[in-house]
């Protein structure tokens, strides 16, 4: 809405109705007079209005926005992280872990036994005793086709030392002892006194490549023996040594010996 805004002469400053014409006081025309631009009152408080208006609309804005987040947050917070209880897990997905291998078992079959197969648990049941623990001896018996059988009173047993030197075959050792026996009730280790035993070494000669040969030189096959590995102070070497298993206080019959490296017979 615009008020009328009140006209004045020019020339006495009489308030006229019209800014044509002549003052009636003066006779002036009013005609001269500048046109004033009209302006209404309430111009300046309807900005403010509006310019106060926008601006809490905008605070409204912000404070719903924030509402917003705030509430997320929490929503986040309470699926991720349950009261009482350990944090979700990331995916569900996620495989679990496979079980570890179950051990090695000393012996496989009891009546198809072989020292070769037996021997890594052996160390590792002698290394228990010894961080340098070595071989020093294998006895097994009997020992029937290339086996040993242990369903009855058969037996290997793997005698370890502890080296004065080094690991070499020939190294002397200490006095004391370690045997692991393995039978048909199980496997055994004990501590024993014995000295001036030499250290014999891992054989690299199998113990059924050895058979096989001895066999090959004359050995029966289907014959009943004891076998013996160990350090032979004479021929300086570490030795497989087959013989028939005699009976008690008998006189041991003739013995096949091979090289316990390349299995390679040994005639003297």
């Amino acid at each position: 809405m615009t008020l009328p805004v009140a006209t004045h002469c020019n020339s006495c400053g009489t308030p006229v109705g019209s800014a044509s014409g002549r003052c009636p006081r003066c006779g002036a025309s009013l005609g001269a007079l500048p046109e004033l631009q009209s302006v209404s009152q309430l111009a300046p408080s309807l900005r403010v209005r509006r310019a106060a208006t926008q601006a809490q609309a905008k605070k409204r804005v912000v404070a719903i926005v924030a509402m917003v987040l705030v509430a997320a947050t929490i929503v986040t917070v309470l699926l991720v992280v349950r009261p009482g209880g350990s944090p979700a897990p990331a995916s569900a997905s996620v495989a679990p872990s496979p079980p570890p291998p179950a051990p090695t078992k000393d012996v496989e079959v009891k009546h198809q036994a072989s020292p070769t197969d037996s021997f890594p648990s052996a160390k590792t049941r002698a290394l228990k005793w010894h961080k340098e623990a070595a071989l020093l001896e294998v006895h097994a018996q009997p020992v029937k086709g290339g086996f040993v059988d242990l369903t009855g009173d058969g037996f290997m047993e793997f005698v370890f030392g502890q080296p004065r030197g080094g690991q070499l075959p020939g190294e002397a050792t200490e006095n004391k002892q370690y045997v692991v026996r393995m039978d048909a009730s199980g496997t055994h280790g004990n501590e024993r006194s014995g000295g001036g035993v030499r250290v014999a070494g891992e054989p690299g000669c199998a113990f059924f490549d050895a058979w096989t040969k001895a066999v090959a030189s004359g050995v029966g096959k289907t014959d009943v023996l004891r076998v013996d590995y160990g350090y032979a102070a004479p021929l300086k070497r570490s030795v497989w040594t087959f013989g028939a298993l005699a009976p008690e206080g008998a006189t041991p019959g003739p013995k096949t010996r091979l090289d316990g490296f390349d299995c390679a017979i040994i005639v003297r």
